[in-house]
């Protein structure tokens, strides 16, 4: 997934004005990549990394590796059941391709479905995909 995040997060950091924002949570975040370059284009903001437990080693590297692990830490878990609360933006980072079966994007559909609730649930937030 970080090559898919190589290739859109450019497109997000000029789409999108994260200077408001305090503290991002990367849902599904992977080794890093997005959130990464979206706290060094934002220097005053702090992140969280969230995605499985087997993932997260990667982006602590990459974190480390930056410098920044004074601003982003990671967390693990399934955002079936919910998300790291404190932040004020939640951010997909990674999406499901097009093209794939439609069981697949319906799980994506379903998936989606389940992290915005759990953002929800974690406080008042804004949601970007």
């Amino acid at each position: 997934m970080t090559n898919l995040s190589a290739m859109a997060v450019s497109a997000a950091l000029e789409a999108y004005d994260f200077s408001p924002f305090n503290v991002m949570v990367d849902v599904g975040g992977g080794h890093g990549f997005a959130i990464c370059s979206i706290l060094e284009k934002y220097p005053q903001m702090q992140g969280v990394l969230f995605d499985l437990e087997d993932i997260v080693p990667g982006a602590d590297e990459r974190i480390r590796k930056l410098g920044l692990q004074e601003r982003c830490r990671t967390a693990f878990g399934d955002f079936f059941q919910a998300v790291p609360e404190g932040g004020d933006v939640y951010f997909r980072s990674t999406s499901c391709m097009t093209g794939l079966t439609s069981r697949l994007h319906v799980f994506c559909g379903i998936a989606a479905a389940h992290w915005i609730a759990s953002a929800m649930e974690a406080g008042p937030v804004k949601l970007c995909f």
